[in-house]
């Protein structure tokens, strides 16, 4: 009973978040890019249709997978063009984890299958394509363990950022076995072209990714110019250290952010303030490993990396008579950085839920905005003296001519969407980019109930 109440808690967060994931996809004002990335996949069983004697469905289907790696190499690269073309930074990475799962399917079909092929080319002989088989299976073997690290959080993040990057090895497997196998087509043909763009183009997102992100030749030099330290939070702002022209967010944006003397390590947070100079302010919850033990170490003059900014998060719909913001916890970041939109003729109201014990981000600043402007109100929700916003209160909050945002946990965001569902303007975004599941709530809760029916016998 106890593992069945488990499996039930699991299934029903996965159905939870991967409903989330899809309707944000779906959320996008245009999908004709993702279609297409979908369909050139499909292509891939064009040349090996109605030959005699070839499998065509498992030649295909092993294509298709060389096609799909490479797109969630393209997708995993934070070129800003891809972003876009994507439907912004939270949908790629969506997208990214979609086109993984379908390359790492299309390559066990692959495996499945029996991929004879009639009159075959092999453009390096016999002996290179036996070894491209041999390393194929290796690619599978590699697959399958990062696999795993990916879709649960069983290690610290940092290994699980480098056991990412170790897709490439595959990925350059695979497509040395394509080259070397046996074929329905010479070398630099056309169709062989087709997939061998493909292979660049992955091959060059994973290069641009490790040198312009990881390594942060992208990133822009700041220096630390203010620290306010707060029981629960760090406020921290950080001045570009060169008078060049800097791409200022916009409300709702976040940027990714390193402290290079601490910590090397890029993490994203929401911009609360940002001033014409460039001048950027981060609220940063002490909830890690990194905020507690690398940000303690922080000074004024301590240098920062910083990306440009990211998210489509839109915070205001010219459409909508009014705004309806909900916020949990350091989720009220975004929200922040929109004093001009709280200032403005349009009615907004914020519902911020918080533990009073934890001394809310920005509480006191929010208090004096709806102070200062009439037609921003604050409702204070309160977990400390009450239960947490139940369905039928955000259906009366979210008025159907309003623009509707949520930001904070997922379980907040997934029931604003659900008991918003009369509300025509309506967004949201994915924070955690990682989009993998935690097995270790699930144990402790396991282990937990295992207890008490011991106790009970």
């Amino acid at each position: 009973m106890v593992v069945i109440d488990g499996l039930r808690s699991g299934v029903e967060k996965f159905r939870k978040r991967e409903t989330l994931s899809i309707a944000r996809l779906l959320s996008a004002s245009n999908l004709i890019v993702p279609l297409l990335a979908l369909v050139s996949g499909l292509i891939a069983f064009v040349p090996f249709v109605g030959r005699e004697g070839t499998d065509w469905y498992g030649l295909g289907i092993g294509g298709a997978s060389l096609i799909y790696f490479s797109w969630s190499m393209l997708l995993a690269s934070r070129v800003e063009s891809v972003q876009k073309l994507f439907g912004g930074f939270d949908r790629t990475y969506i997208w990214h984890r979609m086109f993984s799962l379908l390359a790492v399917l299309t390559m066990w079909l692959h495996i499945q299958a029996e991929n004879d092929v009639a009159n075959a080319i092999m453009p390096f002989g016999e002996d290179m394509a036996e070894l491209g088989y041999e390393l194929a299976e290796l690619a599978e073997q590699i697959v399958i363990v990062l696999t795993v690290i990916s879709i649960f959080k069983i290690v610290p993040y940092a290994i699980w950022k480098f056991s990412h990057k170790l897709f490439i090895i595959p990925f350059l497997l695979g497509a040395f076995h394509f080259i070397t196998s046996e074929n329905t087509f010479a070398l630099f043909s056309a169709w062989s072209n087709y997939f061998l763009v493909f292979v660049g183009l992955g091959t060059f997102a994973f290069g641009y990714r490790v040198l312009a992100i990881d390594f942060g030749l992208s990133l822009r030099a700041f220096k630390v110019s203010e620290i306010n330290d707060y029981d629960q939070y760090l406020e921290i702002t950080v001045a570009p250290t060169r008078k060049k022209t800097i791409k200022l967010p916009e409300a709702g944006q976040f940027v990714f952010i390193s402290f290079p003397e601490f910590s090397k390590e890029q993490h994203p947070f929401s911009v609360s303030e940002f001033q014409a100079n460039g001048e950027l302010t981060i609220r940063v919850s002490k909830t890690g490993d990194w905020t507690r033990n690398k940000l303690s170490k922080l000074r004024i003059g301590s240098r920062a990396m910083v990306s440009k900014p990211s998210g489509e998060l839109k915070l205001d719909n010219p459409k909508a008579d009014n705004r309806v913001w909900f916020a949990a916890g350091s989720g009220v970041a975004p929200y922040l950085s929109a004093v001009e939109l709280i200032k403005d003729s349009k009615p907004t109201k914020l519902v911020y839920s918080y533990r009073e014990a934890f001394r809310p981000m920005a509480l006191e600043q929010l208090r004096a905005l709806a102070i200062e402007s009439d037609q921003f109100e604050l409702v204070e929700i309160n977990t400390a003296n009450r239960s947490r916003l139940q369905a039928e209160e955000i259906t009366e909050l979210a008025n159907p001519s309003a623009h509707v945002v949520a930001c904070g946990p997922e379980a907040l965001i997934d029931s604003v969407r659900v008991n918003s569902s009369e509300v025509e303007s309506f967004d949201f975004e994915m924070y955690d980019y990682r989009l993998s599941y935690d097995p270790k709530p699930l144990i402790k809760e396991g282990y937990k109930k295992v207890r008490q029916l011991i106790g009970r016998n």
